[in-house]
């Protein structure tokens, strides 16, 4: 799920299943930027990935189920995003990833020996 601040929402099951798919996104040259158990998630580490508005009351964040509510806090606002997400998929996920969609893919050399720059090896 696009959260519209430059990253994705995905959801699991399981562990397992949410480290496979991390180590594919991050194959293919995606940044993982949060892996956790939805009941171990805490504020200060998901604020950046929500939107953040501003109202009259000062900031409150995205309400990702109801457009014309807002959210108190960002773990709030993360846990609308996790609930749409588990509506879409008709599954209870106990786990969340937040993948950077801005990040270009790795661009893959086969046969090219990487090297170490110069400074590495003594000689400036």
């Amino acid at each position: 799920m696009d959260l519209k601040t430059g990253y994705v929402l995905l959801g699991f099951e399981d562990f397992e299943s949410a480290l496979s798919a991390a180590d594919r996104i991050c194959a293919r040259g995606y940044k993982v930027a949060y892996l956790n158990e939805v009941a171990c998630m805490r504020e200060l580490e998901v604020r950046e990935f929500v939107r953040e508005l501003e109202t009259e009351v000062g900031p409150s964040y995205r309400n990702y189920q109801l457009q014309e509510q807002k959210a108190a806090d960002a773990s709030e606002s993360l846990k609308t995003a996790l609930a749409t997400l588990e509506k879409r998929k008709d599954r209870a996920l106990k786990f969340i990833m937040v993948v950077g969609k801005n990040v270009q893919p790795r661009r893959y050399t086969w046969g090219k020996k990487r090297t170490a720059p110069a400074a590495v090896h003594g000689k400036v």
